[in-house]
């Protein structure tokens, strides 16, 4: 009778000794940081944003306004999703900002 070879089995791969499983990637590590603190600051500036939007729309319901303008300001209540418009004019410029 003839011998038949059966396959080795196949040695799994080797894995990452500790020190190599997480390899530092400084780069990528300070800009994940940076990314989060800059994040982090505009989600900050976000919810300051919507306080004021809110405290301005509080006052022109206070005040049974739903336009005023003032000394370059000018403030629009849009009535259909109660959205606040304003734009203050700067010396010589206009700048439009919608507080939305």
């Amino acid at each position: 009778m003839a011998k038949t070879k059966t396959p080795k089995p196949k040695t799994p791969k080797q894995a990452d000794l500790p020190t190599m499983e997480n390899r530092e990637l400084m780069d990528l590590e300070a800009a994940a940081i940076e990314y989060v603190e800059n994040r982090d600051a505009r989600m900050s500036a976000l919810k300051e944003e919507v306080q004021l939007k809110q405290k301005v729309l509080d006052l022109m319901k206070k005040h049974k306004k739903t336009t005023y303008s003032h000394g370059g300001i000018t403030i629009e209540v849009v009535p259909v999703d109660e959205k606040i418009k304003v734009r203050v004019e700067k010396e010589g410029e206009g700048e439009t900002v919608d507080m939305t």
